[in-house]
């Protein structure tokens, strides 16, 4: 493992980090108002139609995510390392997970188990690098 430069930090305010991750959120439509059903009403999707809605969804998904981390990181980040690049992926698989758990409209908990298990393990990463 190298000895590069420390993993990305977000360099907003505490203050303001909280403030302007919920405004990006509230921007990203997960959900509705309270009580108010956002999913879209299931339509029929033929065999020839599932593989392109499918594809559809995760191309939305990931702009979705590419929102959120542009909050997170509004100044951008850079990355030199495996180390970094290792982390970075896992933190961004985490914020999919969460992106998709505000998605279900907070009731897939499929969403959450992920979070916990990509929480574990970039704890895990984070540490070996620490201390290497």
């Amino acid at each position: 493992m190298s000895n590069g430069p420390s993993l990305p930090i977000a360099r907003i305010p505490s203050v303001l980090a909280a403030s302007a991750v919920e405004e990006e959120m509230e921007r990203l439509e997960f959900r509705g108002p309270a009580g108010q059903d956002t999913a879209p009403a299931v339509k029929p999707v033929t065999v020839e139609r599932a593989p392109e809605a499918k594809h559809n969804s995760r191309v939305d998904e990931q702009f979705r995510v590419g929102k959120v981390m542009k909050a997170l990181f509004p100044e951008g980040i850079q990355i030199a390392n495996e180390e970094q690049f290792a982390t970075m992926r896992l933190f961004n698989a985490l914020v999919a997970s969460i992106a998709q758990f505000a998605q279900s409209n907070m009731a897939n908990p499929i969403h959450i188990r992920d979070v916990k298990k990509q929480a574990e393990m970039l704890d895990e990463m984070v540490g070996r690098i620490k201390k290497s």
